[in-house]
């Protein structure tokens, strides 16, 4: 049958300027961007568990596909490339392809991994860039990139694959941002394979929601939970159930399912994102003939996404303290943020609230009325939320005005 992927747009999102840009090769537009691809790691072709057999010979040869990858990867020259099943065998041969553009990487490193472990994640990042930090943990690897000013930290991960291991999944994401929070840095990117469709318990994890009641994850059953307790507020990229996929091997439509996504702080804004696809005839061909294919050399569809920093971002940097995670200064507006707990909607319109800018000067009679619309309407948010979030956004907001009113 016939696959429709309809189009959407991200509604909600913080952005003063968005769009969704198609997968034609071109680089990315100017600022901070990510993307993430797990590449398929070619002993998984020749010697794993699932069969490649029904695709071309030429689309699952090594040197073919190494060809299509990095001539992808230096066309969109993305800020950072977050890499998954990077073969510790095939490393040295991708780093020495992309340094001619400019590309520096780092190499999973985990103390624990198995002698026999065939592969690991892999970030190369741009050469305007300097990796002041590196956090190599089970299923992720987390770098700081400094531009000089302010520090981007980046989690590449490839989470557990059984589908049963809901827990271990969780539990490699929380792990890998308890140990980001102790370093320097003002905003926050977590991308990857994360080996779940949502709703997952990962995903809640990181929105900073609990597990509701029923929830199935591969359909296993997750029990529910209380919101976790890490200090960020994070937005995801890509917005689920919309017909978006990023993995299949056989094809066919119902084997085709979004399994990576890219998550950010609120220190960022989203620019644009990039679409995973080449378009409808690209896809009528995956649902036939499943991936990789020449166009695409892997079982799973590059993300990509162009952020702007947001004014006074702050560092994010943690200190234990008598047995409790106190700020390193004075709490700042995205810590408060993350302390309200706000589900992805409610972060989504106050964040609308307060990113609209006070007009300059007198303002006119039709600003005045904007101004009062927009009171209005934070203040009939404010009264639809729990008291605890409603207090601890009240602070969040006088908290902002002093951040705005000091880079004045």
């Amino acid at each position: 049958s016939s696959f429709q992927r309809p189009y959407f747009c991200c509604v909600g999102l913080p952005v003063a300027v968005m769009a969704k840009i198609s997968r034609v090769l071109q680089p990315l537009p100017e600022g901070f961007s990510v993307l993430t691809w797990n590449m398929l790691a070619q002993t998984f072709i020749v010697d794993g568990k699932a069969s490649y057999h029904h695709r071309p010979a030429e689309d699952t040869r090594w040197e073919s596909r190494l060809q299509a990858l990095v001539a992808e990867l230096r066309e969109v020259r993305p800020t950072v490339i977050c890499l998954q099943e990077m073969s510790f065998e095939h490393y040295p041969e991708v780093a020495e392809a992309l340094a001619p553009s400019g590309y520096s990487g780092v190499m999973q490193n985990d103390r624990k991994r198995a002698s026999g472990q065939p592969v690991g994640a892999a970030t190369f990042f741009d050469s305007g860039y300097t990796m002041v930090w590196d956090l190599h943990r089970t299923r992720t690897l987390a770098i700081g990139l400094s531009d000089g000013e302010r520090i981007a930290a980046v989690v590449n991960c490839h989470l557990e694959g059984n589908p049963a291991a809901w827990a271990a999944r969780v539990s490699q994401v929380k792990s890998c941002l308890q140990q980001v929070a102790k370093m320097d840095h003002h905003a926050l990117v977590v991308a990857g394979d994360f080996n779940a469709q949502e709703p997952s318990a990962a995903a809640c994890y990181l929105a900073g929601e609990g597990v509701p009641e029923g929830m199935l994850e591969w359909g296993y059953e997750v029990p529910a939970c209380e919101k976790p307790d890490h200090t960020y507020a994070l937005q995801k990229v890509y917005p689920s159930g919309n017909g978006e996929y990023t993995f299949t091997i056989s094809g066919g439509v119902g084997n085709l399912v979004m399994l990576d996504q890219i998550w950010f702080s609120s220190s960022l804004f989203l620019q644009v994102f990039r679409d995973a696809s080449w378009g409808s005839e690209f896809d009528e061909q995956v649902v036939i003939g499943g991936l990789p294919n020449r166009q695409n050399p892997s079982d799973h569809l590059p993300l990509a996404a162009t952020f702007s920093w947001a004014a006074g971002a702050a560092n994010l940097k943690q200190e234990e303290v008598v047995g409790k995670s106190v700020a390193a200064s004075d709490e700042n507006y995205d810590q408060l943020m993350a302390k309200a707990r706000l589900t992805q909607v409610e972060l989504a319109e106050w964040t609308k609230i307060v990113s609209t800018a006070a007009p300059k000067g007198k303002p006119s009679a039709a600003e005045i009325d904007a101004m009062r619309g927009l009171a209005q309407r934070k203040r009939e948010f404010l009264q639809g939320l729990e008291k605890d979030k409603c207090q601890m956004l009240k602070r969040a907001a006088d908290q902002l005005k002093k951040e705005r009113s000091s880079k004045a």
